[in-house]
């Protein structure tokens, strides 16, 4: 059995996966930039068949502390997955900026669902990525998420709260509650739905549109295109490097 994990911004997500890609059980640890989470981590009750521990991070300042957390609890050694890992080209002027979670998505987005392709990931950002049908990844868009857009708002300003990210009755609010979850619901939907145009536009006139990420669940029925929705998108991609034997 596998144990993939993907060290994202805030969440730290678990999968424990069969040989054959079943996904048996799923974890989430919240941990931002408190790392009280590492004392849950190791109080965890993890199956003692796990073979294989794999992790993809794009928090370098964790990724050694969950890894020796990790080793600890299963008495494995856990593989930290770096570029070259992964069975996929990268097409871009400067392959190392981009995130390992990005390409793991492509990867699976790739495999799993159809080529060319559009992964969109609402998480801490909100990024597009590019599969093409050669199965390669050639590049995307990155915008700040609704969350984190809600978030600054808050912080910035005197008077505007955090409000649940949830879609009001119609877009003309009528409070601030009202206004703000308008645009950051409708306004991120058209967003979205916007850039996916120019991309049939000025990349390929037809594509799968695969979609991850939290925030992406209450954007997804205000979207104008169909989008196949993975919440354990970059966790497959994982699956996928063991699978791959890389």
């Amino acid at each position: 059995m596998l144990l993939a994990l993907d060290l994202g911004n805030t969440v730290l997500k678990v999968g424990l996966v069969s040989k054959e890609g079943r996904f048996l059980r799923e974890m989430r640890f919240g941990h931002s930039e408190n790392v009280s989470f590492l004392k849950a981590l190791q109080q965890t009750k993890w199956p003692g068949n796990v073979t294989e521990a794999r992790i993809a991070s794009v928090v370098p300042a964790l990724t050694g502390k969950v890894v020796r957390v990790l080793e600890g609890s299963i008495g494995i050694q856990v593989k930290v997955l770096a570029r070259e890992d992964l069975p996929i080209k990268v097409q871009v002027r400067r392959p190392k900026e981009v995130g390992m979670d990005r390409l793991l998505n492509a990867l699976a987005a790739g495999r799993f669902y159809g080529k060319p392709a559009v992964v969109i990931d609402c998480g801490t950002a909100l990024t597009f990525d590019l599969v093409t049908r050669a199965g390669n990844y050639t590049g995307g868009i990155i915008a700040p998420s609704p969350e984190i857009s809600r978030d600054y708002l808050a912080e910035k300003t005197a008077l505007l709260p955090i409000v649940k990210l949830q879609p009001p009755k119609s877009v003309v609010g009528k409070n601030t509650d009202e206004c703000l979850r308008s645009g950051l619901v409708f306004g991120f939907a058209d967003l979205i739905s916007g850039l996916l145009t120019r991309l049939k536009k000025e990349w390929q006139p037809e594509f799968t549109v695969v979609g991850t990420g939290g925030g992406l669940a209450i954007l997804l029925p205000y979207l104008s295109e169909k989008v196949i929705f993975d919440p354990n998108l970059t966790l497959k991609g994982i699956y996928l490097t063991a699978a791959h034997g890389a």
